[in-house]
């Protein structure tokens, strides 16, 4: 019988509370009272629990508890509230296993007739290692777990319970079971996240170590756990992305290039023999990847090219896929590996990954909302079991949402041209109750403040609207006729944007044409086209604003029809009639006293 020191108690203190190791007690000190002995043969449990409803779903039969030795004895020096030491034996069954665990984790000095003494010895996780569960004991249990006379023994089964506050499955209990250490063993195949193995003591004739209780386990399934040592290693976070603003949100026109940058960081991977983790990216119709414009690093520093594979979906060629690591074969397959060779020293747990990329908005943008988003997804091992198959799934977030499942998406303007007939612009029931005019022709294009105007090319759409057309249309028009509403809508446009109009409608005056310039905007709520406020861009006055998105310009059928000016020419040519009238009545009665 070996009983564990104050020395070994006091190193293994912390192995409970986190992940891979069983927590010991706490040190004796010199004034404390003699030792008395506990009794350790009642039965006892182990709890283990999980932070996500349903963890323990359909587990029963997957994840047993394996006796590795029992407790022989135990001492109190408190008076029995708590235990100080404990007794252990290794049974024959698992003496081999153990010392050839202790073997593959380097542990020197192994005491082979009773080797669970020595896993005592092995220092645990003390709450602050990074990456989390990273301690010696680790390595340990992830070689014991994978021991041939561990994989066939047959463990106790536990309970699936439910925790309450609107969780459920979340809490598995092994009861009836007789005190001493065990490996918790997790044999889900793949399909369901898994946990790495667990070494934990039961109590000790109902007994904790002062300060750390036994019994007791968090279920170390990288989905299920988001507690860990608080550095945040150990969880599982969603990528972000971000337009080249840093925002979740860019203001665009087709034809225009969209920076796009994706964060995401290395899971936790501790005890697992392999890690997939790759990135895909999912842009909408409106969005075409830039051939060749990907990079990447990783904790700041830029990324070799054989450490990452990058391919587009075969049916989807918008599909974009980041695989890292290094090739390994496995069942046949090759896959990436992040823990392959000296990778592993490149995606270490919590390393960030930065993709940055771009892509071409194309006139398909405008046909629904979607094709003008993207989305980001995480793919990754979630199951040591089945570590080659990244059955986990985080879905993306942008920076204006945190915490959502977000896509980016890239905002495009849109206006209304709309064709009147004359009107008093400042006056606003008249400027709502304009009457349209059919057969009006105008161009549009971008305002370059005294350059050449060129007309921009779009292309039409179902519901009559015309889109900015990009390099790749063929069928486009660059010259608008109004229909009987008189009104045009553009989209796929930002920016500053000179009319021209080109022709009147029928019995309306072609000399008098409107040449104006207005601004397209467009936030997450609204869509804006707003005429420019320098008069001199408005030639003639005939442009004017009826509401945030539209515009209206009129027509004339003469000169005295202008606005501004033509008030002031029906003045002037009602003084030059006038003195033509005078003079007339000054000239007859001239005439008329000659004749008399």
């Amino acid at each position: 019988m070996a009983i564990t020191t104050n020395r070994i108690v006091k190193r293994t203190l912390a192995g409970l509370i986190a992940a891979a190791s069983l927590t010991m007690g706490m040190a004796a000190t010199a004034n404390a009272a003699s030792p008395t002995n506990v009794d350790v043969s009642n039965k006892e449990s182990i709890t283990v629990t999980a932070t996500r409803s349903g963890a323990f779903t359909g587990k029963t039969d997957t994840i047993q508890a394996i006796e590795l030795g029992k407790y022989l004895s135990a001492q109190s020096t408190d008076g029995g509230q708590t235990i100080s030491a404990v007794g252990v034996d290794t049974p024959t069954t698992y003496r081999q296993a153990l010392v050839d665990a202790l073997t593959a984790a380097g542990v020197k000095n192994i005491d082979k007739d009773n080797p669970l003494n020595t896993v005592l010895d092995v220092t645990g996780d003390n709450g602050k290692d990074k990456p989390a569960y990273s301690s010696d004991l680790r390595a340990l249990a992830t070689s014991l777990n994978n021991n041939a006379t561990i994989k066939a023994a047959t463990g106790a089964k536990g309970k699936v319970s439910s925790s309450g506050n609107g969780k459920t499955d979340d809490v598995l209990t092994f009861s009836n079971l007789e005190a001493g250490y065990y490996l918790i063993r997790d044999t889900t195949a793949s399909g369901k996240t898994a946990a790495i193995p667990m070494l934990v003591g039961t109590k000790a004739g109902g007994k904790s170590f002062a300060n750390n209780p036994l019994g007791v386990v968090v279920y170390k399934s990288i989905d299920d756990n988001q507690g860990g040592n608080g550095n945040g290693n150990e969880n599982v976070k969603p990528p972000v992305k971000s337009a080249g603003n840093g925002q979740g949100t860019e203001q665009h026109k087709v034809g225009d290039t969209v920076n796009y940058t994706v964060k995401a960081w290395v899971p936790n991977t501790t005890g697992y023999p392999g890690y997939r983790f790759q990135l895909v990216d999912t842009l909408g119709a409106g969005l075409d990847y830039t051939t060749g414009s990907y990079k990447v690093t990783v904790g700041g520093k830029a990324l070799d090219a054989k450490y990452v594979k990058f391919y587009q979906g075969t049916q989807n060629k918008r599909e974009l896929h980041w695989e890292f690591g290094l090739d390994h074969a496995i069942t046949g397959n090759t896959v990436r590996d992040i823990l392959q060779g000296d990778a592993k020293t490149i995606f270490t747990p919590g390393a960030e990954v930065v993709v940055t990329y771009s892509a071409t908005i194309n006139s398909d943008v405008t046909d629904s909302t979607a094709n003008a988003q993207n989305k980001v997804e995480m793919d990754y091992s979630n199951n040591p079991n089945a570590w080659s198959e990244p059955a986990g799934k985080k879905p993306g977030e942008n920076p204006d949402t945190p915490g959502q499942d977000k896509p980016v998406e890239v905002l495009l303007g849109q206006a209304d041209i709309k064709a009147t007939e004359n009107i008093d612009k400042n006056n606003a029931q008249s400027v709502q109750s304009a009457k349209p005019l059919q057969g009006v022709k105008f161009q549009v294009g971008q305002y370059t403040n005294g350059g050449a105007f060129t007309a921009l090319k779009f292309v039409a759409n179902a519901d009559g609207s015309y889109t900015l057309a990009d390099a790749d249309d063929t069928n486009t028009v660059s010259e608008f006729t109004t229909p009987a509403s008189g009104v045009i809508t553009l989209k796929g446009i930002s920016g500053n944007y000179q009319v021209k109009q080109t022709a009147a409608a029928t019995g309306w005056s072609d000399v008098y044409l409107a040449d104006f310039v207005f601004n397209s905007a467009a936030t997450k709520t609204a869509k804006t086209a707003t005429l420019n406020a320098d008069q001199t861009l408005n030639k003639r006055s005939l442009a004017y604003q009826i509401n945030a998105d539209t515009i209206g310009f009129m027509s004339v059928k003469n000169k005295t029809q202008l606005p501004n000016t033509g008030s002031s020419m029906g003045a002037i040519l009602m003084v030059v009639s006038g003195v033509a009238v005078a003079g007339g009545v000054a000239l007859a009665f001239k005439y008329r006293k000659q004749e008399a």
